[in-house]
């Protein structure tokens, strides 16, 4: 597989500005001012702020012209696509195999007045910023590295999808001085005569970096002050590397017990923790899912009364891995770059769980489904599916979830949401579902 590589100085000595475009080689990893709202972005005002970010990442290998093709843009004011990878000799690679779905990304964007970003990193493709960032010379080679990149694809804007500053994640190189190192270059690009007008936005988890302050931490405060906005990745809150299943998405985890709200987060935690730490409401966007997590859950352990109700925090067989819909039918293992085996993910999007059959297209349980069953969790705020025939356990979002942290987005006074991803939707059914919580006009 080929990629187009963005490159900049790793090494100080060797090089301060970004240098010219090249072809290299990339390993099959490589999936994986306030901003204007345009007319899709009208919100009504709730508790004195009205949402103004209506987002949505959509994933390279899932893009091309006939996918495109089914999004709405008009329904949306950012649309952000993923990813650019960082690489050991300072370059940002964009897959070349990809690049005509970001050209098409990009035109379909201007056609529709909505925001187009670029997001630099990911779970994979974020192992080396620490590098990239380390140095002042470093800062400033990818400084004008990203502004090329920008200015190449037409870009709004760029996301930096760092997961994890001051800490590992993954096999990512990190440092202590990461989350600094990181404000300086966020400062140096709004610095620039380029970068002044240009959207910057940062992912985060829901808790907060290794070393935060939890109130008003000077980093926490200065990322804010330079960036547009920040969106909290509320999702994968639960995962097969959890001691037991739980909500993959959580609205709410404040009625559950001690030792499941030590496993996890929730939205209510995570932007009062960001909040406590810096960032105004007003630039918290609220990351949600379009997808769930499987997990292989005996009949006994997934409900106490036969049924009546299901477990919303079951235990579960790490041995055994369901496939999801993600998966295309494959049980093979992949080796990822670092190194590590990888079982099939066994999540399900939402268009997935109606395509099998276990919901409608509104989002409705399907009620002739043999052996399956169905709870809305109230406290987590998001459904939870049972299969007793293969013993498969699901957490996932759908309208009616996606409804109740629309209005949650509204009652905060946050910047909006963004939804991972746009093509795991179905008619727009939870899209609509959210903009009409958050109090978006609605768009046909």
């Amino acid at each position: 597989m080929k990629s187009i590589a963005i490159l900049g100085a790793l090494v100080a000595s060797s090089l301060v500005g970004a240098l010219p475009l090249s072809i290299r080689s990339c390993s099959d990893d490589c999936d994986c001012n306030t901003p204007e709202s345009s007319s899709s972005g009208n919100s009504t005002v709730v508790n004195g702020t009205a949402p103004y970010i209506a987002a949505s990442w959509i994933q390279d290998f899932k893009t091309n012209s006939s996918s495109l093709a089914t999004l709405n843009f008009d329904k949306y004011t950012h649309m952000t696509y993923g990813f650019a990878s960082t690489e050991a000799n300072g370059s940002l690679t964009i897959d070349s195999t990809h690049e005509d779905g970001l050209l098409a990304f990009v035109n379909l964007t201007k056609q529709h007045g909505v925001k187009s970003l670029l997001s630099l990193g990911g779970w994979y493709g974020g192992r080396f910023f620490s590098n990239l960032v380390a140095t002042p010379e470093n800062r400033t080679a990818l400084t004008n590295t990203i502004l090329e990149l920008a200015s190449k694809y037409d870009l709004d804007g760029i996301e930096f999808d760092w997961e994890y500053p001051n800490n590992t994640g993954a096999c990512n190189s990190f440092a202590g001085a990461d989350a600094s190192n990181l404000v300086s270059l966020v400062q140096e690009l709004r610095n620039n005569t380029a970068g002044q007008d240009m959207i910057l936005t940062s992912t985060v988890s829901g808790v907060l970096w290794t070393g935060t302050n939890a109130t008003n931490d000077p980093n926490v405060l200065a990322l804010a002050d330079n960036l547009d906005y920040i969106s909290i990745m509320n999702y994968d809150v639960f995962g097969t590397f959890s001691d037991f299943a739980g909500p993959n998405a959580p609205l709410d985890d404040t009625c559950a017990t001690p030792e499941q709200q030590d496993a996890g987060f929730s939205a209510v935690r995570a932007v009062d923790a960001w909040n406590q730490a810096g960032v105004p409401l007003n630039k918290l966007v609220l990351g949600i899912p379009t997808y769930g997590h499987s997990y292989s859950v005996s009949p006994s352990i997934a409900t106490n009364d036969n049924f009546t109700t299901l477990n919303t925090h079951p235990g579960f067989d790490n041995t055994i891995h369901p496939l999801g819909s993600q998966d295309n039918g494959s049980n093979e293992t992949f080796v990822d770059v670092c190194g590590v085996p990888n079982p099939p993910s066994g999540d399900w999007d939402f268009a997935g769980l109606v395509t099998a059959g276990y919901l409608n297209a509104t989002g409705g349980f399907n009620e002739s489904m043999t052996n399956a069953h169905w709870m809305f969790d109230e406290c987590a705020q998001t459904p939870v599916l049972y299969d007793e025939g293969s013993s498969v356990w699901i957490s996932y979002d759908d309208p009616q979830s996606f409804r109740a942290k629309g209005e949650f987005i509204a009652e905060k006074g946050l910047a909006g949401f963004a939804a991972f991803e746009a093509y795991g939707d179905v008619n727009d059914a939870m899209l609509d579902a959210v903009r009409a919580g958050a109090g978006f006009d609605q768009v046909q």
